[in-house]
C-alpha cells in the first residue's frame, strides 16, 4: 500500500487525536459512522471516486487505526468498506488475475533477453543494474530498489 502524505497528516492531526477521545459505546459507535462518511466525502472531493480508488486510502486509516489503537478498537467496526463493496472490490481483482491467466503472452527469444539482462549486471550504471535484476528476478524495479534484499548463493551448474 501507498502512503498517501495529505492522508497521514489528516490522521496524526486530526483523525487519531479524535478517535482517542472515544469510547465504546452508542455515542462512538455513531461518531465512527460519521467520521466514514466524513472520510468518504474528502475521497470524493481528492476525486477518488471509485471503491478502487479509496481502497489504499481506506488500508491506510484502518492501518493508523489498529497501529495507534490496538487490532481489536471498536471503530474499525464500522470506519471500512460494506460486504457489498469488499466482494467487489475481489471479485474485480479475481476478473484481472484470470484475464491475465488466459491471456499469457510468450516472450520471444527469452534466451536472448536473458543474456541481455546477465550483462546489464556487470554494468557500473545502477539503473542497468536494476533493470537486469528486475528482468531476472521478475521484480518490479520500483521495489528492488526501495526494499529488495539480495545475499550471494553458490551457482549450481
Amino acid at each position: 500500500m501507498s502512503s498517501s502524505k495529505w492522508l497521514e497528516q489528516q490522521l496524526n492531526e486530526t483523525y487519531l487525536p479524535l478517535i482517542a477521545t472515544w469510547q465504546d459505546n452508542q455515542a462512538g459507535r455513531r461518531k465512527a459512522k460519521k467520521l466514514l462518511k466524513d472520510l468518504r466525502s474528502d475521497w470524493t472531493k481528492r476525486e477518488l471516486i471509485t471503491i478502487a480508488q479509496q481502497k489504499n486510502c481506506m488500508a491506510q486509516v484502518r492501518r493508523a487505526i489498529k497501529d495507534e489503537f490496538g487490532e481489536d478498537h471498536f471503530s474499525l467496526d464500522y470506519i471500512k468498506f460494506s460486504t457489498d463493496e469488499y466482494t467487489d472490490l475481489n471479485s474485480a481483482a479475481q476478473a484481472r488475475v484470470s484475464d491475465r491467466n488466459e491471456n499469457v503472452q510468450y516472450l520471444k527469444d527469452p534466451e536472448v533477453i536473458t543474456a541481455k539482462a546477465v550483462r546489464l549486471l556487470e554494468s557500473k550504471e545502477w539503473a542497468e543494474i536494476a533493470a537486469g535484476l528486475s528482468v531476472l528476478t521478475g521484480t518490479r524495479v520500483a521495489e528492488l530498489v526501495s526494499t529488495a534484499h539480495f545475499e550471494p548463493t553458490a551457482v549450481f551448474a
